[in-house]
């Protein structure tokens, strides 16, 4: 009330936190509380004022304090000089309702799980709605954009990678709610809503707007599928199949025909002649956009990795080249790969 909150110090486990805080006096005229000295002081200089309060833990990371002076209620969040809000291991994780595991003390949970016919056809539905006929350089010369079947559709059901998710997030949405974030849509979401099965699937996710959260597409071979499922993404392992116009990271696409761009057939074993392509939730949370057609790419990447500003590149080559928006993101638990889709490619007219 009338003090502007900057450090909060420690996490306040106790019932009690030092808080700094400065203040002009004009400040002090808000809160009702009459200052002889502040007025030897100039008002537009800030000064420093130490301040201790009793607090009350309302939620995760917010606090609630009266105002010694004018008895008002006023809340603030408790973080560590900007960073992280909570500890991560504060963070009640909470599995997706359609898990066949629910206890997040279970263990590594039940892997990859098959789904239902619903989500088959749900997952058909986006593949088709997202898809255009448009072939890029990273398709290669001899590639030829074609349409895709499903044959089949697991969901993972990883305890360990989905913890990592969740409280990456989570902690997210507590920095959101204390900035402003430009929000980004995406057509896994908006391309389907006339689709009964895709847009049940998604009511049902129940994905976080407020940090830019999406369904986004990655391709890759079944077996690689399968390992990424089991032990998450490795950065180290980005463009491994194409290039990294963006820097190091995690390549996601709204698009299914951009991202069977990178799609590879299994050569041998019970999945051989299929293509793999995962279903992925991202949180992008403060989303770097670019349109440039020879972006900055340390200028991005520095935005994510060293200043912290921003979590996410949005490149929009749809808008400059008219191809395709890729979705990039630098941290693995930004990202969970919660379905695998396999499927074959099949000639346009086909379908």
């Amino acid at each position: 009330h009338g003090v502007q909150w900057l450090d909060a110090g420690s996490r306040a486990s106790s019932g009690a936190a030092s808080l700094h805080a400065t203040s002009s006096p004009a400040a002090w005229g808000r809160c009702g509380k009459s200052d002889t000295s502040a007025q030897d002081h100039d008002p537009g200089r800030m000064w420093e004022l130490q301040v201790e309060v009793t607090v009350g833990l309302t939620g995760v990371g917010l606090c609630q304090y009266e105002c010694p002076t004018c008895n008002a209620t006023n809340q603030f969040r408790l973080g560590d000089g900007g960073k992280d809000l909570t500890h991560m291991d504060e963070i009640e994780v909470v599995a997706p309702s359609n898990w066949e595991t629910q206890n997040m003390q279970s263990g590594a949970g039940r892997g990859l799980v098959p789904e239902s016919r619903e989500v088959c056809k749900a997952m058909q539905q986006l593949l088709d709605q997202t898809w255009k006929n448009q072939w890029t350089r990273d398709r290669g010369t001899d590639g030829k954009v074609m349409k895709f079947e499903v044959v089949m559709v697991q969901r993972n059901e990883n305890v360990k990678v989905w913890t990592q998710y969740y409280r990456t997030r989570e902690l997210l949405a507590q920095k959101a709610a204390q900035q402003k974030w430009a929000a980004y849509t995406s057509k896994t979401e908006t391309e389907v809503q006339d689709c009964p099965e895709a847009k049940a699937f998604l009511n049902r996710a129940n994905l976080n707007k407020d940090v830019n959260e999406f369904y986004l597409f990655h391709g890759t071979k079944p077996t690689s599928a399968r390992a990424i499922c089991d032990n998450d993404f490795l950065i180290d392992m980005a463009g491994a199949n194409a290039g990294t116009l963006y820097g190091p990271g995690i390549y996601l696409a709204e698009a299914s025909s951009k991202s069977d761009e990178y799609s590879g057939e299994d050569t041998a074993g019970i999945f051989q002649g299929l293509f793999a392509m995962l279903v992925c939730r991202v949180t992008c949370g403060n989303i770097n956009y670019t349109d440039q057609v020879a972006p900055d790419v340390q200028g991005l990447v520095d935005s994510i990795v060293k200043v912290g500003s921003h979590h996410a590149v949005l490149g929009d080559r749809e808008k400059c080249r008219g191809t395709y928006k890729e979705f990039i993101v630098f941290d693995e638990k930004q990202a969970y790969p919660e379905y695998v889709i396999l499927y074959r490619r099949v000639p346009i007219d086909s379908r």
